[in-house]
């Protein structure tokens, strides 16, 4: 389902877009589903072995479900560090934590465009 959206995506643009994708994908990012997706140019940053999750039980995770997936185009840089945040996401008045996805980001610029000669 994710390749056919971006197919989509990609078809409506034929000129290439700078895109991001992310979201909980239920899968880590190595999983063979995203085959097709590396092959269109995507690179994942959250690497596959970095936990997402978070629980009483396992507070440094065991899973990898969430990733952020960066399209390399000519003007877009993914600067290499991203991160899952794992810090200020307790209750401390339900003995719990917020959700069980942490939060991940990652470092990306935008060059400038430059003019055609």
């Amino acid at each position: 389902m994710l390749f056919q959206c971006l197919k989509y995506y990609q078809d409506l643009n034929k000129l290439g877009a700078n895109l991001i994708v992310l979201g909980d994908f239920n899968l880590p990012a190595d999983d063979e589903v995203f085959t097709d997706i590396w092959k269109s140019e995507f690179t994942n940053c959250i690497l596959a072995f970095h936990p997402t999750n978070i629980s009483i039980n396992k507070p440094h995770g065991d899973y990898n479900r969430d990733n952020i997936w960066i399209r390399k185009q000519n003007r877009l840089c993914y600067k290499y560090n991203s991160a899952v945040l794992r810090n200020g996401l307790d209750c401390e008045t339900c003995q719990c934590y917020i959700s069980d996805h942490c939060p991940v980001y990652a470092d990306v610029c935008i060059k400038e465009k430059k003019d055609k000669e």
